[in-house]
């Protein structure tokens, strides 16, 4: 489910430690950058290990600390590929191996950023499905990347029309992603936050600590099925059975993208009340793509958090 954690250190001794510390390649990567108003100088060394970035900071010289990168569903499949299950067992075994191997304290290390999510197969052609997802909540999904296909991301726009970094949702294919490991049909649904206050409100997730423990996971596991009770996707694979002439016309407009967007222009309960409906209507056809899936997605995140065991960190 953690497909990717950025790290805080400001232990001067941690960082001092890890900076020497031989499993490091040397500076594998240098971005340097300079602050000409207040005249002083910064930069960032990286080092590396399987994977694992470890970005000291340092200004005037002097280290001042240290964010340690990991993709835990990466280092588990030895940097290859996310596509396989990654169980909250995995997920608990992974951290712990990279703690006990640089002997974090984890109990300390705050968590900044935090990637997770659910690979899952669908009855539906995968490739549509992203095509026909619309919006999460009141917020659109767009192309996550002008060169990456079949991969859309959803958030809260500031004024500039940048994306907040509290939360995004971001839902691809993952067979066109990684086509030799993934089956087809295999779609992920993902949560990011560039925001320590996301995990730490939504999950309880303070430090590192906290996700060696199972219960974390089955936080994580319900934040996604929340998050997608809130998207609102086309099901143009529905034949409108069980509906009235009346029904199956409201149906079809329901179907046209064009008639959220003019939803949207109107006041939240406007949006709600016809998304509401149209849920409805698609309860009466006897199918719904949008169940569908979240029943998939329950049983997929059912299998991944059991068993799991707790690793006590000392």
């Amino acid at each position: 489910m953690i497909d990717f954690l950025k790290i805080l250190v400001l232990d001067r001794h941690c960082i001092e430690r890890l900076y020497k510390h031989p499993l490091l390649t040397n500076d594998s990567a240098k971005m340097k950058y300079e602050n000409a108003k207040y005249s002083y100088r910064k930069v960032t060394y990286r080092k590396e290990y399987k994977g694992i970035f470890f970005d000291f900071s340092t200004a005037n010289g002097k280290i001042t600390k240290l964010e340690i990168l990991i993709k835990p569903h990466y280092y588990f499949n030895g940097g290859i590929h996310n596509a396989n299950d990654f169980t909250v067992q995995n997920s608990i075994n992974t951290l712990t191996e990279i703690i006990n191997l640089f002997n974090l304290p984890a109990k300390i290390l705050p968590i900044i950023n935090n990637e997770f999510g659910v690979n899952f197969q669908t009855p539906y052609p995968s490739r549509k499905v992203i095509l026909y997802v619309l919006y999460q909540g009141r917020n659109i999904f767009q192309n996550s990347r002008d060169d990456l296909k079949y991969s859309k991301i959803a958030s809260k726009s500031k004024k500039d029309g940048t994306a907040y970094k509290y939360k995004m949702i971001k839902f691809y294919d993952k067979y066109l992603d990684h086509p030799e490991y993934a089956l087809p049909n295999t779609l992920r649904f993902e949560v990011k936050s560039k925001e320590s206050k996301y995990a730490r409100e939504q999950a309880g997730i303070k430090t590192l600590a906290d996700l060696l423990k199972p219960e974390t996971y089955d936080k994580l596991g319900n934040i996604l099925l929340n998050e997608w009770d809130n998207v609102l996707i086309l099901d143009r694979f529905n034949e409108l059975n069980n509906l009235n002439d009346k029904e199956k016309e409201r149906l079809r407009k329901y179907l046209d993208p064009i008639t959220w967007d003019e939803y949207l222009q109107g006041s939240k309960n406007l949006f709600a009340k016809h998304k509401r409906q149209y849920n409805e209507l698609l309860d009466k056809t006897g199918q719904n793509i949008h169940k569908v899936i979240k029943d998939i997605m329950r049983e997929k995140i059912k299998q991944l958090t059991e068993p799991a065991k707790t690793t006590i960190i000392y």
